[in-house]
């Protein structure tokens, strides 16, 4: 039952006893609207808010103990309640599943990827005694055995004479002579003076490689002896305006003297003969390897073609190199006239720019200018104005002498200011 207290303060509000708390919210709410209360009857206003106030904590109490008892199970029932439930021991059981569940994923995957470096390891040590750094002159490259008779593929541009030397990774060199050559394909064939059975790179099939697959660049770069980069194919059958073959590309690294090395799948097949690089000042990670299907029939027809047909191959060789010797000195010429002609219009370039800002800054003074006088005029007017309202005139109104001539030199203020931030 309620006290009287209660009582008094659901009459002070004017609602029934027992009413809810919407109710004695929109009661204190419509009272407190009252004008006269407004206008500074504070006894009652106190006695009102002290009455909402009581009902208010009344009924959150109210609501406590009716949880508290709710939540007042007895015993029996709460055992009931409990056997319901999962118990501990199954949680735990899960929860052990799951690591275990989440151990084993965790080391397949450690495993697989440990596989896989293991794999790219085992390769590079098979294919390594293959690979074999080639020199003709001063000109030096990379290239690859393909067959144990000594077979080896390199790069067209790498070959500039009749023979040269080719060195093993244990640092035994040999000589080779030149046996096919297809300059628009930057291919060249090999073979080995010296008899013997040589290791071999087996060719694979560069049709078969996906986007995505792994791939080892493998060569020579910079005159250091046989070294090995990994990326992916990032294309293949690229062609390139510059040359009829089929091109591979990949992220590997490929620097200066690794040409004529070559590309190795995961199955440490040759599938590409590395031939070229952009420069990272133009992009980065885009490299090019002649794919080997693109040069498989001239492997077929060199390894079999009669020392008549070598020696034509021999002449066309003693023609280029002929060519190559006066294309430098006009290569030379034409670098020094483009490089002028680059300068020059670099010199323009620079003096049209240095023209457009200047002209930029004068027309961009001439409209602070034309800004600053326009705003200067405007208060002019709005002051002269001003005075004729003051005088109960209309505007733009004849004002007295001394008026005007005020104005005046206010006006003329205002417009040499302007002048002074912004010479011309």
């Amino acid at each position: 039952m309620m006290d009287d207290l209660l009582l008094k303060y659901y009459k002070i509000l004017g609602i029934q006893a027992g009413s809810t708390e919407r109710e004695i919210d929109k009661a204190y709410h419509d009272i407190i609207k009252n004008p006269e209360l407004q206008n500074g009857n504070w006894e009652r206003l106190k006695e009102i808010n002290l009455a909402y106030e009581g009902l208010k904590n009344y009924l959150s109490s109210s609501r406590e103990k009716k949880i508290e008892r709710q939540q007042a199970v007895p015993l029996d029932k709460k055992n009931e309640s409990l056997e319901t439930k999962p118990s501990i021991g199954l949680w735990a059981g899960i929860s052990v599943i799951l690591f275990i569940l989440l151990a084993a994923v965790f080391f397949f995957r450690e495993s697989l990827f440990k596989s896989h470096e293991a794999n790219i390891s085992k390769i590079i040590k098979s294919i390594k005694p293959a690979v074999v750094t080639v020199r003709f002159g001063n000109a030096q490259g990379s290239g690859f055995v393909i067959d144990e008779s000594g077979y080896i593929i390199t790069n067209y541009h790498v070959v500039k004479e009749k023979s040269g030397t080719v060195t093993f990774p244990d640092g035994v060199p040999s000589e080779a002579n030149v046996i096919k050559l297809d300059k628009q394909k930057d291919f060249a064939l090999l073979k080995t003076v010296i008899g013997g059975k040589y290791p071999f790179i087996k060719l694979g099939d560069s049709d078969a490689c996906s986007e995505g697959e792994t791939v080892i660049a493998v060569g020579s770069p910079l005159s250091l002896e046989i070294s090995f980069t990994k990326g992916i194919v990032s294309a293949k059958k690229r062609k390139l305006p510059f040359s009829d073959a089929v091109f591979i590309q990949t992220d590997a690294a490929v620097n200066f003297g690794n040409s004529g090395g070559p590309l190795i799948n995961t199955s440490g097949e040759a599938i590409g003969i590395n031939t070229l690089t952009v420069t990272k000042e133009i992009a980065e990670g885009l490299s090019f390897a002649v794919a080997i299907n693109d040069v498989k029939a001239l492997v077929k027809k060199g390894q079999q073609q009669s020392e008549a047909e070598r020696a034509r191959e021999l002449e066309g060789l003693e023609q280029r190199r002929a060519e190559m010797e006066g294309e430098t000195i006009q290569q030379r010429d034409k670098e020094k006239k483009d490089r002028a002609i680059l300068d020059k219009w670099e010199r323009e370039r620079q003096v049209k720019q240095y023209a457009e800002g200047v002209e930029k800054v004068i027309r961009q003074r001439h409209e602070a200018l034309a800004s600053c006088l326009k705003t200067a005029h405007d208060n002019y007017t709005e002051n002269w104005n001003n005075h004729c309202s003051q005088m109960g005139k209309f505007q733009k109104c004849p004002l007295p002498e001394s008026t005007a001539q005020h104005l005046d030199n206010i006006h003329m203020q205002g417009r040499n200011e302007c002048f002074k931030l912004y010479p011309q």
